[in-house]
This record gives structure tokens, C-alpha cells and sequence, in this order.
């Protein structure tokens, strides 16, 4: 690999030219973060919109931008030694490398390994994603000699993983730069939201030059520093929450889209016992081969199959091929019958390749219907079996009064939780600024000094329901009967909850019959 020495020019659509260190340039030069070219950063929006075709690649980049450009003002207004020249090149290259561990179609990705690997997550993968490509590009010693120690290793695995507890710092606003567990605010978030709009021809009022110019350090009620705004750009802040919450609707969570992504990981499920994909993330190298791409090679893996068996100098070379590989060899070492598994893979195979032509189509799973709940009032069916046995109740309803054969594994239930970034939580109060004469003193500012528009309900969940078949008469009495499966689902999940206070219920059924003899439903 060439040697880097000098600083290099970026030209991004959103920020313009930007530098970047030598050692930056380096790991973006290798084939680890090359890969992320090929993984788009909406996932299967591109499918649906058709601007969305920017990639982890260029967000990367930006983030790593963003990361140092918020050091470098917090090192104006606080004096050059709050942050080291070699704690600044940490930020930088956990901005730079947050998203190597991204899968195909990004978040949709774990969305599927959430099915097979539940622990699996992509900033774990990120990370040992990171410890290879230093050790296997000679970038460790380039680190060396740029003054960074163990430490500061430990330092750049803690940014990219925040979660790990396992690893602490002693400045804990080093870690709400890149990644904030605290705030939600970090220049990950501001890159992807800003980007995202961008691509999709969304306006944004949020300014990220406006937060880096303002940032400080105070030290909290809590003795603990944080990273703090100025009272004034209160409004610029709360923008980038109202962004987010725009986003998730107008996009992230669009009906299509989300049809788009449920076939994908269905594709990905229907595939597994072929390709083994869950088992590639275990393999870094068999890893790197995981990018979007992944569809059309399972949609050509029988042609590659078909052509192979039927070139005539292939099926010579298999045969006469020396030891127990060739045929006559695999013969004559046992003539005895063995379970063959090839028919099992072909059928799962070519149920993804089915899943994966609609996808190509566009003909997307059906969308039946959606309604926004009360996060409280569907808390108890947030999990996959809860949802099985919610529509098979659902379809016996139906089938009492139309004797079809329905199946519940032809419905999918999508709950989709909207909020700020903050979860339930108000973002006002963790967010901390600080006023012009006394900018050293954190304060929690008090809601007539933020706006009185600000909405009192930070959350709410949108139920999802969609048809994966192609009957159009099940489509529309799916459609016809749809209230009842809402009806159902609010009835379902009070029963579930109130199991936990009458546990002498046999069933749910018995259950309900108590609860409406005493008026609780």
C-alpha cells in the first residue's frame, strides 16, 4: 500500500472540500472500508426512492469530517491541551470506522440477524472489523508512529462501541462526539440525517456548522463533563430532534420501504441454508463479501449451477478428478445411500430467488393497513410470538364468516416506535447549555425559555399490518376485516398485561371472559 504523507482533499455534495489525515486516507484506501461503496445507507429505500443511492462509504468520510472539525472548536474555546493531538486522530478514526460492520441493505441487515443471532450487532462487528484491517494493512505501526499507544486503541473501540462497558474513560465527552449515549446528539446522527435529506430532496433547517461553533465543555450537576450548547441555539438543536422525527416518517418507516426490507430479510432467511449467511459474520474475510450485492448472487446461483453441471468438460473433470473428490472416487469410498440435503437448499434457494424477483418488480408485500397506538397499550406484543398468535385469532375471526384456507404466515406485523431520539425521554431534560456570561455553568433550560409548542408526547407506535401472498381477493377482505385485527390487538395486549396481575387465568380466552364481566375491556 502507498505510503500516505500529506493531508488529502475530499470534495463532499454536503460540506465541500474537506481534509483528512494521512492515516485516515490510509484506511480508507483499504479493501475493509472500500467494501462500504457497495452498502447503501437507507437500505432497501433505494428500492422505493430512487435519489436514495448514497452509500456507508461517503457517510463515513463525512462523519470522521464532522468529528474533527467539533475538536477542533472544542479546543478553541477550551485551550489546545482539553483534547491531545493523538485523542483528536481517535475521534477521527472511530468516526471513519463506526460503520465497517455494516451488512447488506445497512440496518436492514439486523433486522435479520436479529432472527438468527439476536446479540449480534453491527457496532461489535465494526470493531472487529477494525482490530483486523490494522493488523492486516501494517496500519497499527503508521498509528505507532503517530504518538498512539494501547490506550488510545482501547479509546477508538470504546467511541465506535459505546455500549461496551467494559471499557471506560476518564473524559466522558470524548464519547459523545462520534457516538452519544447521553444526548443522542453525536455527528453520527447529524451526517445521516442531514445526508439522508439531501438524497431524498427533503429540506433541513439544522445547522451542524452553527453546533460546532457553539459547543463547550461544562462540568454537570453530577461532577461529570458533558458537551453543552449555547441558550441560544436551543431552536437549532431541536431541529435536529424534529428532523429525525420527520425522517422515520416520511422515509425511514415508509410503507414501501418497509415491504421492501421485510422481502429482503425474508430473501436473506429463505437463503440461509444455502448460502450460510449468518455464519459469513464469524469470518471477517467471508464477511467482506457481504455487501448489497448479496441479492443477485442469490438470484444467479442456480444458473451458475445449471451451466456448470451441463458443460460437458466439466461433468469429465469431476468425474476423473484424483482421490475422493471425483465421482468414481466418492464411489468407490461408499456406495452406501446418504441423506441428501440438495433438494432441501434448492427449494429454500428458490423461494428467496422468488422473494428477490417481486423485490426487482417492485411488487412489494401488500400493505394491509397501519394506526398509530399508544406505545403503553402494545407493549405486550412487541414480540414475534405474541404477534403469530395475535393473527391466527384474527384469522379464525375471518374464516367464521368466509370458510378460506388464510394463513398467518402470510401476514406480517410491523410495530414501528416513533419519537425523538430520546425514546420516552424528553430531550430537554439531558440536554445541558450554557448562557454567554457564565459560559463555564451548565443549565437545564426551562421550557418557557425553549418553546411551548414543543409536543407533550415524545413517543408513539404505529402498528403495521402486511399480505405476503398474491391473492388479491385475501388482500381485500384482509382490508375489509382490518379494524377487527386492531380491535383484536388492543384487546390482546390488555389481556396480556392483566395476566400479570389475575395469573389464576388458564388461557386467554377465560381471561377475556373475566375481563369483560368486570368491565375491564
Amino acid at each position: 500500500m502507498e505510503e500516505r504523507t500529506t493531508m488529502q482533499v475530499f470534495n463532499d455534495p454536503l460540506y465541500g472540500p474537506i481534509e483528512m489525515h494521512p492515516l485516515l486516507v490510509t484506511i480508507i484506501d483499504t479493501p475493509e472500508f472500500q467494501r462500504l461503496r457497495n452498502i447503501k445507507q437507507l437500505g432497501g429505500g433505494y428500492f422505493v426512492f430512487p435519489g436514495a443511492y448514497h452509500n456507508c462509504f461517503e457517510h463515513s468520510i463525512s462523519v470522521a469530517h464532522l468529528a474533527g472539525q467539533l475538536v477542533k472548536s472544542l479546543k478553541a474555546h477550551h485551550g489546545l491541551n482539553i483534547i491531545t493531538e493523538q485523542e483528536e486522530l481517535c475521534v477521527q478514526i472511530a468516526g471513519l470506522c463506526r460503520d465497517l460492520g455494516h451488512g447488506p441493505f445497512s440496518h436492514a441487515f439486523e433486522e435479520f440477524m436479529k432472527k438468527v443471532k439476536p446479540k449480534w450487532k453491527h457496532e461489535e462487528q465494526s470493531v472487529k472489523m477494525f482490530k483486523d484491517l490494522i493488523g492486516k494493512h501494517n496500519i497499527k505501526e503508521k498509528m505507532v508512529n503517530e504518538g498512539l499507544e494501547e490506550k488510545h486503541l482501547k479509546l477508538i473501540e470504546a467511541l465506535i462501541n459505546p455500549s461496551n462497558k467494559d471499557i471506560q474513560q476518564d473524559e466522558p465527552y470524548l464519547q459523545q462526539i462520534v457516538a452519544n449515549p447521553r444526548t443522542g446528539i453525536d455527528v453520527d446522527k447529524m451526517d445521516c440525517l442531514i445526508r439522508d435529506c439531501h438524497y431524498l430532496g427533503m429540506k433541513y433547517n439544522f445547522s451542524p456548522e452553527r453546533y460546532m461553533k457553539f459547543a463547550r465543555v461544562c462540568t454537570n450537576e453530577k461532577g461529570e463533563k458533558q458537551i453543552c450548547m449555547l441558550d441560544k441555539e436551543a431552536s437549532n438543536i431541536y431541529e435536529l430532534f424534529h428532523i429525525h422525527n420527520l425522517l422515520h416518517h416520511k422515509a425511514y418507516q415508509h410503507r414501501d420501504k418497509k415491504a421492501a426490507e421485510l422481502m429482503i430479510v425474508d430473501a436473506l432467511k429463505a437463503a440461509e441454508e444455502t448460502f450460510q449467511i449468518s455464519a459469513q459474520v464469524e469470518d471477517l474475510q467471508e464477511y467482506m463479501t457481504l455487501t448489497d450485492d448479496i441479492l443477485q448472487r442469490i438470484i444467479h446461483h442456480q444458473d451458475n449451477m445449471d451451466s456448470t453441471d451441463s458443460n460437458p468438460e466439466d461433468i469429465l473433470k469431476r468425474i476423473f478428478q484424483p482421490g475422493i473428490q471425483g465421482v468414481i472416487g466418492r464411489f468407490l469410498q461408499n456406495n452406501q445411500p446418504k441423506e441428501d440435503t440438495t433438494d432441501s437448499k434448492l427449494k429454500t434457494a428458490e423461494k428467496a430467488q422468488k422473494i428477490i424477483r417481486r423485490i426487482f418488480k417492485r411488487d412489494f408485500y401488500k400493505f394491509v393497513g397501519g394506526k398509530i397506538l399508544e406505545p403503553e397499550n402494545v407493549r405486550q406484543l412487541e414480540n414475534a410470538e405474541s404477534q403469530r398468535e395475535m393473527l391466527r385469532e384474527w384469522l379464525d375471526q375471518i374464516m367464521e364468516y368466509k370458510p378460506l384456507p388464510l394463513n398467518a404466515d402470510d401476514f406480517e406485523v410491523v410495530l414501528i416506535k416513533f419519537n425523538y431520539g430520546m425514546k420516552r425521554k424528553n430531550p430537554n431534560d439531558v440536554l445541558r447549555f450554557y448562557k454567554e456570561d457564565n459560559p463555564d455553568q451548565p443549565i437545564q433550560l426551562p421550557e418557557d425559555e425553549v418553546s411551548y409548542l414543543l409536543p407533550q408526547k415524545l413517543e408513539e407506535t404505529k402498528g403495521m399490518l402486511f399480505y405476503k401472498g398474491d391473492d388479491v381477493f385475501v388482500e381485500e377482505l384482509a382490508k375489509e376485516y382490518i379494524e377487527v385485527f386492531w380491535t383484536n390487538m388492543m384487546e390482546d395486549s390488555k389481556a396480556k398485561w392483566l395476566s400479570e396481575i389475575f395469573p389464576f387465568a388458564r388461557n386467554q380466552h377465560e381471561l377475556k371472559d373475566f375481563m369483560v364481566k368486570n368491565s375491564f375491556l
